[in-house]
């Protein structure tokens, strides 16, 4: 069948030479090494600890089998730790800082990154749960990035965890995360119409399948079409060049070409090179994607990226595998397993059954049968009770020490791992929270490089995810925008920048361990609020944070929210009254100035009356004084009115805005309520 090669890939027939080895070098590699190891820790992760000759050797001497799976609990503790401190992608462009700023995050990239990844069709937490416990189980997790049009019509963004059974890798490669490999694939099965489907046609003949298909756990498949999804990257060179307009001057800027794309173009007339002159060629990788069955290529496509991401747990020096948290479990596990097996059998038979001289039973009593049922009586020979001729077995007595050697084995299990009691929430001590919190943060420790592995992966991811919106989601796409505790939602367009971009990192805001230490943050510093001189705006906007913090859903914060921004009609009437009787007293003052001014005018008429040059100018300088006097007193007076109405109505806008909050927070929101007593 005629291969699907719109990208105009070079040497195929080399490449599939290449593509036979790279799969006979991990088939090898995973049948001896990787897969049994890997197989064995799921085992023991799901409670299958015998091994099939331990099995058969119980079964034969007729002993029990005890199984306490305690390996399963330190995985789920430190599987719960990372639901519990989820982490967010966001994006940062690169550009000059300017002086006094700081960087601040792309808000759309950000934003559009997180929208895609909530999606019901990606559903990432869910994915991401997934394949980190199968990084905490066997060493290695996968996801693959693709473009879905399936569910929406529209190019959705979607990841989808990979079986670590069903991924092989270039064998050298040993950075965490497997970022220095030169290639990778995935395999699966394809049924006769999804072969057609995809590809066309059948292929012609039939082609041997892969030894590693029967490793997939579960796969109980028939379809017979196998096929393996290839991905590598070559190193092609290119110039960085700027295109030149008609009168020889720039016309658009700089870009990356291959030397093909110059073929037919003259430097300083059609082109210049940048930085000018610079004709040293540089590198950079291509990546490329190809559908390969039995030893042919079906399909061979150019990527933007690496489509497969992955996550690594510890790495064996010694054989180049990958292991999780259940390695060093194993050991103790079994252990235990086994001594606990062994004293119950001990417990079981020891002391049991009696001793008896030859002829003491008759010969065609069934006295075996009938010697424990109460109903029937024992029947022995003659003297046979009197002379002591049956003597119950010597009861042997366990081990003084037994107790401390079963708790020892027992705890072993979680010792070697290096996970607390806390952390497995099996303390029993009557310690305080403070202590509790304190050392389960301290045990976290031992398990950080499998929170710095998902670190790594949510780093590689981010960059294939900035590559795969701005390659495929077109601009003006409505995402959805969240603020920084998950309020103020919207839908805006998609818009960005031809720059390069930063990915960071972080745990997100709304991740309950992160909402529980704001919380706790918020209440500590919650006294403040009862100052005099807080503005009431600033202690709403502080008791709304602690209600985003809290364990209230959002819907029952944005209705207690909104609640408390509305209207009080009984303190607006107060509010009122009040102003009213404020302009009634400025009247008051108003005509007292009016009726001192005529008062004025009196005395000055009298004054002219009497005559006489210095009794006049007494007269009105004593007049004067007085008028002085009495308007001084008049604005200061006003000005000591205008200030206590001034911090009248403060108050009574602090105590509107804190009766009605308060009114608010004291009473429950029924829906959640219910919820909550349903639960």
């Amino acid at each position: 069948m005629k291969v699907e090669n719109p990208d105009g890939y070079k040497g195929l027939k080399k490449r599939e030479e290449t593509i036979v080895k790279w799969r006979s070098e991990f088939e090898t590699y995973a049948a001896d090494i990787q897969h049994p190891k890997m197989r064995e820790d799921m085992r023991y992760v799901h409670g299958d600890h015998w091994a099939a000759e331990d099995k058969a050797k119980m079964a034969e001497t007729k002993r029990p089998m005890v199984v306490f799976n305690r390996v399963a609990a330190l995985v789920d503790a430190t599987y719960g730790a990372m639901i519990f401190n989820q982490m967010g992608i966001s994006y940062v462009q690169r550009v000059a800082t300017p002086a006094g700023g700081q960087i601040s995050k792309h808000e759309l990239l950000s934003s559009a990154a997180a929208y895609f990844r909530a999606l019901p069709h990606w559903n990432a937490e869910a994915e991401d749960r997934d394949m980190f416990k199968d990084m905490l189980t066997c060493g290695i997790g996968a996801q693959e990035m693709i473009v879905d049009n399936e569910v929406t019509g529209d190019d959705e963004i979607v990841a989808r965890r990979l079986d670590p059974f069903s991924v092989g890798w270039d064998t050298r490669a040993k950075r965490v995360g497997l970022m220095d490999r030169r290639w990778h694939f995935r395999k699966t099965r394809l049924s006769e119409d999804e072969f057609k489907d995809e590809f066309g046609s059948l292929p012609e003949g039939s082609q041997p399948g892969s030894r590693l298909m029967a490793d997939t756990p579960g796969d109980k498949s028939e379809d017979p079409y196998e096929v393996y999804i290839f991905e590598w990257y070559e190193t092609e060179r290119f110039h960085r060049v700027t295109l030149l307009d008609a009168d020889g001057l720039p016309a658009a800027t700089s870009f990356d070409a291959v030397p093909a794309d110059l073929k037919g173009m003259t430097e300083g007339v059609h082109f210049e090179y940048d930085p000018p002159g610079d004709k040293t060629p540089r590198r950079r990788r291509a990546y490329w994607r190809a559908h390969v069955h039995g030893d042919s290529i079906l399909r061979i496509r150019k990527l933007v990226c690496w489509a497969v991401t992955f996550a690594t747990g510890k790495r064996d020096d010694t054989d180049g595998s990958w292991y999780g948290m259940v390695r060093n479990a194993k050991d103790p596990q079994d252990w235990a397993n086994k001594f606990l097996s062994l004293v119950i059998y001990i417990i079981a038979t020891s002391g049991k059954g009696i001793m008896a001289e030859d002829g003491v039973f008759p010969p065609d009593a069934d006295f075996e049968k009938d010697w424990a049922n109460p109903a029937k009586p024992s029947i022995v020979a003659a003297g046979a009770i009197s002379g002591n001729r049956i003597a119950p077995k010597q009861q042997s007595a366990l081990p003084p020490n037994l107790s401390d050697l079963l708790a020892f084995a027992t705890s072993a299990v979680r010792e070697v791992v290096g996970v607390s009691l806390e952390t497995v929430a099996a303390q029993m001590n009557d310690q305080s929270g403070v202590v509790e919190e304190s050392r389960k943060n301290a045990a976290m420790a031992v398990v950080a490089w499998a929170f710095a592995s998902l670190r790594d992966f949510y780093r590689q991811q981010g960059h294939c995810l900035l590559k795969y919106m701005t390659s495929y989601i077109p601009q003006g796409r409505l995402i959805r925008t969240l603020g920084a505790a998950g309020e103020g939602q919207q839908f805006l367009p998609l818009t960005y920048e031809d720059a390069v971009y930063e990915v960071e990192v972080d745990e997100v805001p709304n991740s309950p361990n992160k909402k529980a230490e704001s919380h706790r943050v918020l209440t500590a510093f919650a006294p403040i609020l009862m100052q005099p001189d807080m503005p009431p705006p600033v202690k709403l906007q502080y008791v709304v944070e602690m209600l985003n913090s809290s364990s209230l859903s959002s819907d029952a914060v944005r209705r207690i929210e909104a609640a408390g921004n509305q209207p009080n009609p009984a303190a607006e009437q107060a509010q009122q009254i009040q102003l009213q009787t404020a302009m009634a007293q400025l009247q008051e003052l108003a005509a007292k100035v009016e009726e001192l001014q005529s008062q004025a005018e009196l005395n000055r008429a009298k004054a002219q009356e009497i005559g006489g040059s210095v009794e006049r100018r007494a007269i009105e300088s004593a007049i004067d004084i007085d008028e002085r006097q009495q308007t001084a007193n008049l604005k200061l007076e006003t000005a000591h009115e205008m200030a206590g109405i001034k911090r009248e109505e403060a108050a009574t806008k602090k105590d509107v805005a804190e009766h009605g909050l308060m009114m608010k927070l004291l009473t429950p929101p029924k829906q959640e309520t219910s919820k909550s007593d349903g639960d």
